[in-house]
């Protein structure tokens, strides 16, 4: 992959933007309080809830990623979808403004994170802290 470089010159949408993809919110929106409990509400699945043998994960699990996304996560950004990991890991995801970004934070507490370009023309990837920066620009370019 490319090194990540911003400003992007051209946006890039997967289709046509709507008036409301465009629009500029006021406000930053604060999710934080939403975050926590959608978050922690992994932590009732049950083993296997992928179909195969998938552990759950665990409160602990849940709150060093919660942890870890108010180190790296600016003000403003659009509040991540959160999803379990077969490893019994948390995955927080952003897929807007023509980027994918996902952030693993796996039971052991180690923080993964990828980015790449809807068009593929732009990305990176690799563990934290090594990656710290390019996934704040990211999310900071995901903000504005």
């Amino acid at each position: 992959m490319t090194a990540v470089s911003f400003p992007m010159t051209v946006p890039v949408w997967r289709g046509a933007p709507s008036a409301a993809a465009l629009s500029v919110p006021t406000a930053p929106v604060d999710w934080s309080h939403r975050i926590g409990p959608l978050a922690l509400g992994l932590a009732d699945l049950p083993a296997g809830w992928d179909g195969d043998d998938a552990p759950a994960s665990t409160e602990n699990t849940i709150r060093i990623a919660l942890d870890e996304l108010r180190r790296f996560t600016p003000a403003g950004v659009p509040m991540p979808q959160v999803h379990p990991t077969a490893g019994g890991g948390v995955q927080f995801e952003w897929h807007c403004c023509g980027w994918s970004v996902e952030v693993e934070v796996t039971p052991s507490g180690r923080t993964i994170a990828w980015a790449e370009t809807q068009s593929g023309d732009q990305g990176w990837d690799g563990a934290l802290p090594e990656v710290r920066e390019a996934l704040i620009t990211t999310l900071k370019y995901l903000a504005a």
